[in-house]
């Protein structure tokens, strides 16, 4: 088996147990009311932070949407995303601790939720000195948001610099991930809800 010299997770489905995510297109809908904004659910999930900054330009054109206001629902999105950590809705699978203490090769994060989210995700957690670098789009940057976010593969070729890894193998929950690990040339593996079993095949717990 090819030898793996750092591993890099994704966040939410991974590392965070997340079995839904309507409850975040919903908070995305209420928002954009308090903003006198309309909004389907539907839109919620596919044309906010859709995956071209063209493709969003022109959804909020049509919305007649500035980005200021993307920027004021997606701070709504990380405040309800830390109450609900702080309430352990949204927790660690099981075993998570444990592994990332049992691993011995660098280790990196690469998250599509905000920066903001994933620092408060790893200090909630007590998580922060498990991890060698993080990457994840910052809330004051809504557009530069769209432009990184995964399948863009940006973010993982930063971690992978900052983590001096030729071989390293990125473990997410979803195609965005797949097609970011594709291309950037990287080791993929989807993960189904074992995650130390699948690291355990490659000899690194």
């Amino acid at each position: 088996m090819e030898e793996v010299d750092a591993v890099i997770f994704d966040r939410d489905g991974v590392l965070l147990r997340f079995s839904s995510y309507d409850w975040i297109n919903k908070a995305k809908v209420e928002k954009a009311k308090d903003l006198d904004i309309s909004l389907t659910e539907s839109e919620a999930e596919g044309k906010i932070f859709s995956d071209s900054v063209e493709e969003m330009e022109a959804f909020l054109d049509e919305k007649g949407m500035t980005w200021s206001e993307v920027e004021e629902i997606s701070r709504h999105i990380t405040e309800k995303q830390k109450e609900r950590m702080r309430k352990r809705e949204l927790d660690l699978y099981p075993g998570v601790r444990q592994l990332l203490e049992n691993l011995d090769v660098p280790v990196g994060l690469v998250s599509n939720a905000s920066l903001e989210s994933t620092r408060f995700f790893l200090k909630e957690f007590k998580l922060k000195s498990y991890f060698d670098c993080v990457k994840a789009p910052h809330l004051a940057r809504p557009k530069t948001r769209v432009k990184i976010r995964k399948p863009n593969p940006i973010m993982l070729e930063n971690v992978m610099c900052c983590l001096s890894a030729e071989s390293p193998i990125f473990l997410g929950d979803s195609e965005k991930d797949r097609d970011a690990a594709e291309r950037a040339k990287v080791k993929f593996e989807r993960v189904e809800g074992d995650v130390p079993k699948l690291l355990k095949e490659f000899g690194l717990i």
